[in-house]
Parts: C-alpha cells; structure tokens; sequence
C-alpha cells in the first residue's frame, strides 16, 4: 500500500497540471465575468447619473425657458396696457375736442341764424325804406306838380309872369 501512495503523485501530476489550467481557466473567465458585470454595473451608473444630470439639464432649461417666456409675456402685457391707457387718453382728448367742436358749431349756427334774422330784418327794413322813399318821391313830385300849379295860378291872379 505504501507503493501505491508513492506512485499517486505521480500519476495524478498530469490531472493536477490539467486541474490547475483549467483551474486556472475557470478563475480567468469567473474573473472576467466579474469585471464585466462590475464594468456593466458602472456603465449602468454613469448612464443613470448622466440621465439624471441631462434630466436637471433639461428641466432647468425649461424653468428658463418658461421664465424667460413669462417675462417677455409680462412685457408684452405692460406694453399693451401702456399703449391702451395712451390710446384711452387719445380718445378722451378726441371726445373733448368733438365736444368742443359740436358746441362752437351749435354756437358759429347760431350766430349763422341771428345774422340771418338780421339780413332778414334788414332786407325788410330796406325795402320798407325804398316803398318810403317812393312815396316820399311821389309825394315830392306831388307837392312839385301842386307848387307848379300853384305858382301858375298865383300868377295867373296876379297877371305877372316869371
């Protein structure tokens, strides 16, 4: 029996060599799958952190976005409303001055119509002037052809003549 034992090492060198290489083989791709999987699991971690840097990216750019939206809305709103008050102030003045315009007109149309009144009156008055003065001229001519009368008949009594 103590040959046997002598001999074993000797025959199991062979499957010893074979058991350390593939040993050794099994250690190699057990190794390599670990760094692979450690390697996947730190890929996997940088693409969540970057998912997550591009996420904060992405939100922050549409809080600027929408801020900056606000904003430009917020002027647009203040220039409409300073274009309204101005355009309500215009149309107060244009009101006022429509105003004022009606009642310089109702005042020039009154006057129109006290100066017709008076071209009236005044017409009238020339009129009834001339119909005087015709029978003022009728009665001159009158008292002419009566004083021609007369004279002739107070010459006639008197026997003279002029």
């Amino acid at each position: 029996m103590a040959h046997w034992i002598q001999e074993a090492p000797m025959a199991l060198e062979p499957y010893t060599l074979w058991i350390a290489i593939a040993s050794a083989f099994l250690l190699f791709g057990f190794g390599w799958f670990l760094c692979a999987r450690i390697n996947a699991r730190k890929i996997r971690e940088i693409e969540f952190q970057t998912e997550r840097r591009v996420s904060k990216l992405v939100d922050k750019a549409d809080r600027d976005r929408k801020a900056t939206f606000l904003e430009e809305k917020n002027r647009w709103y203040d220039t409409k409303r300073k274009f309204e008050r101005e355009f309500e102030g215009r149309r107060r003045e244009q009101n006022r001055l429509s105003e004022e315009l009606r009642d310089k007109e109702s005042g020039v149309s009154e006057q129109v119509e006290t100066v017709r009144q008076r071209d009236k009156e005044l017409t009238r008055w020339e009129r009834e002037m001339k119909q005087k003065e015709g029978k003022l001229d009728r009665k001159q001519q009158d008292l002419d052809e009566v004083l021609t009368e007369q004279r002739a008949q107070l010459e006639r009594i008197s026997g003279m003549n002029v």
